[in-house]
């Protein structure tokens, strides 16, 4: 009973959290590959 509670609880959580990386991941790696070089720091 405790591991059915469990799981409930945590599947809407893993898919918000896989939700939230594609979201987030996809623009980050789009970002990346079309800059050619990390933005450099003028020191």
């Amino acid at each position: 009973m405790k591991l059915s509670i469990k799981r409930i609880m945590f599947s809407p959580i893993v898919m918000l959290a896989l939700f939230v990386a594609t979201i987030g991941v996809k623009p980050a790696c789009f970002f990346w590959f079309y800059q050619p070089a990390p933005p450099v720091k003028s020191e």
